[in-house]
């Protein structure tokens, strides 16, 4: 009879939290990770992060991942030797105080990693070669790229299409055609599709694109997607798969970063 008793009220129990965990997950306090749409059930977050997943893995080519997240990661606009200065000036904890007032916004990133692909041709990218002679392009991937000196200005010429400046003239509200910014003057070494040969230093100026590089919306979404922000002062941290997959580096020392990793831990594993 006690053992009746006993399992009666433990399955009692299990349903009354599967009822309440049932009516939180209904309840519109969630939040798309992906789009920042907020005041939605966990169905339709869900369900709206699933969309944009699937939209950035048949949209984004993966060549495009690593430039962004190199950007994203442990973003900031201070160097180190700033903190470290400022903590023996004041205090050890004007760090903390450093790294919220400079952590970069995400239309910031969005600008900047965004340009870097405008400009910039990323390794794995296919491209074709033109042969001066003949007129003639060779198919190729890219395989290293070289400044040459070169350095990139990571703020210059970040308006896009949905810019009211490129789409209207000075002289009138006629549309005026929006030119993409152009690929700095890198050099590259592409490996032929057509064997293991591959060719050093070749001007930017010689290669052409097989696809456009994604859009601001995608790129929004992709750093959305793959990044995560503990707080609205705390840098972005790529998630550690990534981070490893691509030998992301560092921007913080261990003892920096470790208040807002815990935080980031913390979250995933929420």
């Amino acid at each position: 009879m006690s053992l009746y008793r006993g399992s009666y009220c433990f399955s009692k129990l299990i349903s009354e939290d599967y009822e309440k965990r049932l009516a939180w997950y209904k309840e519109k306090i969630w939040t798309c990770q992906c789009t920042g749409h907020f005041n939605l059930t966990h169905e339709e977050a869900w369900n709206s992060e699933k969309n944009i997943k699937k939209t950035l893995k048949s949209q984004f080519p993966t060549c495009f991942e690593k430039d962004v997240l190199e950007i994203v990661h442990h973003s900031k606009s201070f160097t180190i030797y700033s903190v470290l200065l400022e903590c023996i000036i004041n205090s050890s904890s004007s760090w903390l105080k450093m790294i919220g007032k400079s952590t970069v916004p995400l239309d910031a990133l969005v600008d900047q990693a965004w340009l870097k692909l405008q400009q910039v041709l990323s390794v794995g990218e296919k491209v074709n070669l033109k042969v001066k002679s003949g007129g003639k392009v060779i198919g190729g991937v890219i395989t290293k790229v070289d400044p040459a000196g070169v350095e990139a200005n990571p703020t210059s010429n970040c308006s896009s299409p949905s810019s009211d400046k490129e789409n209207c003239s000075s002289e009138g509200n006629s549309p005026k055609k929006w030119v993409p910014p152009k690929l700095l003057p890198y050099k590259y070494s592409v490996q032929l599709e057509d064997g293991d040969k591959i060719i050093n230093a070749i001007p930017a100026e010689d290669l052409l694109r097989n696809d456009k590089p994604p859009s601001k919306d995608l790129v929004r979404y992709f750093i959305r997607a793959n990044a995560l922000r503990t707080g609205a002062t705390t840098p972005w941290i790529v998630e550690d798969h990534l981070v490893k997959k691509y030998s992301i580096p560092r921007k913080f020392a261990d003892f920096l970063l470790s208040p807002v990793k815990r935080g980031s831990d913390k979250l995933a594993k929420e």
